[in-house]
């Protein structure tokens, strides 16, 4: 399978969705992923009642991080750094 259809299959429904809320991640929530407490898991919540939960691969092993950015301008890589400085 090519990287355009992997990105199809998996990530292909969030075309058209409304963001409702963005927020961390419950402890119950690590719990359930088996992720350590002291993670950031960050969850999107969409306005369908689905959501996207970002982890650091496509195992689950961990809280992840998402670049958001605009075209034409450099991604921070120091953004994530400053929240635990």
């Amino acid at each position: 399978m090519d990287k355009q259809a992997y990105v199809d299959r998996e990530f292909g429904s969030l075309i058209g969705k409304t963001v409702a809320s963005i927020r961390s991640m419950s402890n119950r929530e690590l719990d359930e992923m088996m992720w350590y407490q002291g993670e950031v898991g960050v969850v999107v919540e969409f306005t369908d009642g689905t959501y996207l939960i970002l982890s650091k691969d496509e195992e689950g092993n961990g809280a992840g991080f998402g670049f958001l950015g605009n075209y034409g301008t450099p991604i921070d890589p120091t953004a994530r750094q400053e929240l635990f400085a």
